[in-house]
């Protein structure tokens, strides 16, 4: 038996999110690791499909599902063919984000914030249902991709912010109601990760990048590869006794 089957117990993962950037980076290294993994997307189904082969090309088993996680019926439905082709599951991930625009709180757009609080909490529990019965069955761990916004206050940013700071509510609670059935359920909180969110949000604006990377203690943005080393750790052995944290890797930017 070689590391790579190791590192994680029989059964697969589920990448909710899998489509996007940090959400394919940790479903591809999740396959380099041994793991069977299925992931999820909304509208990019091109870019899941992508990530899929990458995961085939591994020899893992794989599937994309279009998933809304406000249907809790189709979560359910990608957490059962899940655990059914693999055998069991014992990670899941949850990478989901949208870009939107910025703006103070007081002129926040009712709807947009309505969507994202509702994304952030609704989608969040619906994927608590229904991955958490699997996961009781023999232990795991629940990793969710957040941000920094949860630690220091940006301007004109509550909308990324305050959804994500109940989010992290939500992970205390499960982590404290589900360890004594064996299940960790942590957060990772990224800085400004280049090929992330955040190039999206500056709409590739290297000037941005590059400021970004000047405020860092560290000198340089992070990569989706130290995000998606993180999910796989706090998923793995080597991070057996910890839960209910949130994990900050950000080069030191809110030091």
């Amino acid at each position: 038996m070689n590391q790579t089957t190791q590192q994680f117990p029989d059964g697969g993962a589920i990448v909710f999110g899998g489509s996007g950037a940090t959400g394919g980076a940790t479903a591809r290294l999740l396959a380099a690791r041994g793991c069977d993994v299925a992931i999820t997307y909304q509208s990019a189904a091109e870019k899941a499909e992508q990530t899929r082969a990458a995961i085939a090309a591994t020899g893992r088993e794989s599937f994309a599902a279009r998933c809304d996680l406000l249907d809790a019926a189709a979560v359910d439905r990608v957490t059962a063919q899940a655990a059914e082709q693999f055998g069991g599951l014992h990670t899941i991930v949850l990478a989901t984000g949208r870009v939107f625009s910025n703006r103070p709180l007081a002129e926040m757009d009712n709807a947009d914030f309505q969507q994202q609080l509702l994304t952030d909490t609704i989608g969040f529990s619906n994927v608590i249902k229904a991955t958490v019965p699997h996961l009781r069955k023999g232990g795991g761990a629940i990793v969710v991709i957040m941000g920094t916004t949860i630690e220091r206050i940006i301007p004109n940013n509550a909308l990324a912010a305050v959804p994500k700071l109940a989010q992290a509510g939500m992970i205390k609670f499960l982590a404290r109601e589900e360890a004594a059935n064996g299940i960790r359920v942590n957060g990772i909180a990224p800085g400004v990760i280049e090929d992330g969110m955040s190039r999206k949000v500056s709409a590739g604006n290297p000037a941005v990048i590059a400021a970004a990377a000047q405020a860092t203690p560290m000198g340089r943005v992070g990569t989706l590869s130290e995000i998606a080393e993180t999910a796989l750790f706090l998923a793995g052995p080597g991070s057996g006794f910890i839960t209910g944290q949130i994990v900050i890797v950000d080069g030191g930017m809110t030091l």
